[in-house]
């Protein structure tokens, strides 16, 4: 087969809810005709991981907890959380935006900064098929540029959002890296993150609460459980698998949902492209051609099984000779 498409059933789970929950929630506030303040609600349910940091340290053994007291560097680990509180204030800084972006674009830019973070900063390898799907999602990127400069619509504000979209990736990055370097565990980021991000929303902005009838209250309780249970999954995905699926899982579902509401959506076909290019670097997608399923983790695995085997033989002939 010339593409192969690899799916481990745990993981496919995680990111199928994450993605429903997404579009039912999409729904929820296309039909309703109040005004929800999403950021708002998304950093008190960011708050609420507090319980699931609790329901995880209760249910982990003391020799985990042992492990990660040797492990954790205070002074560090409190420069990279000012650091991500920085990038976080950044991003929910209020800009007012003159050039109109769509979905699409607004996504590319995510995820190249992204890729960018992972391999410059944290120093990742890139393959061969990671690099052609990166190099077509650049060019695809180049377009909506060119063409922003031809319409003259390439203004401060352009690179004002791009700064947001910067930020907006990097502090999802450091969330990952302070996970994986120093063992703080993720929901318990995610809950401080969620305080501050509270703090700063309250000081930013008036709080605008919707009419209380019946009805409001029932769809705002709703979609607050919806709510919850997408931020744990987001987090969850970020855990086992990393940023860009939790980015590509809220890309694919936003396009979709756009789609079949028949909502105004530019650049369908870049947008396409642009998943199915996300889908080859994460090695969902392999493309078993031209050598570029060579260093997929598929492959590698079943090399480092080979030479195993090999060395085990060589081992157990030179015993036998002897």
């Amino acid at each position: 087969m010339l593409i192969f498409i690899d799916i481990q059933k745990k993981h496919f789970i995680y990111i199928i809810f994450f993605m429903i929950l997404n579009f039912i929630s999409e729904y929820i506030i296309s039909l309703s005709k109040i005004k929800i303040p999403y950021s708002l609600v998304y950093k008190i349910c960011e708050i609420c991981l507090i319980l699931f940091y609790i329901i995880e340290k209760y249910l982990s053994k003391n020799e985990n907890d042992k492990f990660n007291e040797k492990n954790q560097i205070l002074i560090p680990i409190i420069i990279l959380i000012m650091c991500y509180f920085i990038f976080n204030f950044i991003y929910l800084y209020p800009i007012k935006f003159s050039v109109p972006i769509n979905d699409v674009e607004e996504y590319m830019i995510i995820i190249i900064f992204l890729i960018l973070i992972e391999k410059i900063c944290f120093k990742n390898y890139f393959y061969s098929h990671q690099i052609l799907s990166f190099n077509i999602i650049i060019i695809l990127f180049l377009y909506f540029l060119i063409n922003n400069i031809i319409q003259s619509k390439l203004k401060l504000s352009y690179l004002l959002l791009s700064l947001k979209c910067y930020s907006y990736s990097f502090r999802y990055q450091l969330i990952k890296y302070i996970n994986m370097k120093y063992y703080i565990n993720i929901y318990l980021l995610g809950s401080i993150s969620g305080i501050f991000g509270l703090i700063q929303y309250l000081i930013q902005y008036e709080l605008d609460l919707f009419q209380f009838n019946l009805y409001n209250i029932f769809l705002f309780i709703l979609l607050f459980i919806i709510f919850i249970i997408n931020v744990y999954l987001e987090y969850k995905i970020i855990y086992e698998l990393g940023t860009i699926f939790r980015f590509m899982s809220d890309f694919i579902s936003i396009y979709i949902s756009k789609i079949i509401f028949n909502e105004k959506f530019d650049s369908i076909l870049i947008g396409l492209i642009s998943i199915i290019c996300c889908l080859i670097y994460l090695e969902i997608i392999q493309l078993n051609f031209c050598n570029l399923n060579k260093n997929t983790k598929i492959n590698i695995e079943k090399r480092m099984k080979k030479e195993g085997k090999i060395n085990y033989i060589c081992k157990d002939n030179d015993f036998n000779e002897n």
